[in-house]
């Protein structure tokens, strides 16, 4: 469901008021002017990406901390969600990966819905993973959508790799790092 048409109350009284600027320690402050901005995680873009958890086909993929058995997964998970990392409203990200689902099935690549969900669970974003595409071709992609990063999922590990866009920030754009995925 979209944070937009979500029905959760907009106070919560049993929540303590920070005295610092009045802000309560309620996980999700729906009263906050910004409330529909996507803001990134509060951890680096590397290791944002690296604990993100997937969600798809009734699957659940998390980080492990010990190598796991071989899930035969394939595919490259891609989104067009809060482009150079900037926070964005829901409604430009939800067309934005409207554009980038259209772009790919134009390619007759056939996207699958995933959901990425932060580590922190403070955020979700739709994303798809798309089978069938080169290294070159899915970082050209991720580039064209914005995108800092992206996911590279083979049998029982995701592969992150930066972008081109990234290296515009002074990160290696030939930057990888695998983890171990367990399926739940």
């Amino acid at each position: 469901m979209s944070e937009a048409t979500n029905p959760f109350p907009t106070t919560n009284d049993k929540v303590k008021t920070r005295s610092i600027d009045g802000r309560s320690d309620w996980s999700s402050p729906h009263h906050y002017p910004d409330r529909h901005k996507r803001f990134p995680a509060q951890e680096t873009l590397i290791g944002s990406y690296l604990h993100q958890q997937y969600r798809f086909q009734n699957k659940k993929l998390k980080e492990s901390k010990t190598e796991t058995k071989n899930h035969n997964l394939d595919g490259v998970i891609l989104t067009a969600w809060n482009q150079f990392g900037k926070p964005t409203q829901e409604i430009e990200n939800l067309e934005n990966n409207k554009d980038l689902k259209a772009h790919l099935e134009k390619r007759n690549l056939n996207p699958e819905p995933i959901l990425t969900l932060a580590s922190n669970f403070r955020w979700l974003e739709d994303a798809y993973l798309v089978k069938g595409l080169t290294f070159q071709e899915a970082e050209d992609i991720a580039t064209a959508y914005g995108q800092l990063a992206f996911i590279i999922l083979h049998d029982n590990k995701a592969t992150l790799r930066l972008t081109t866009n990234a290296s515009f920030m002074g990160l290696p754009r030939e930057y990888e790092e695998s983890i171990y995925l367990a399926l739940t």
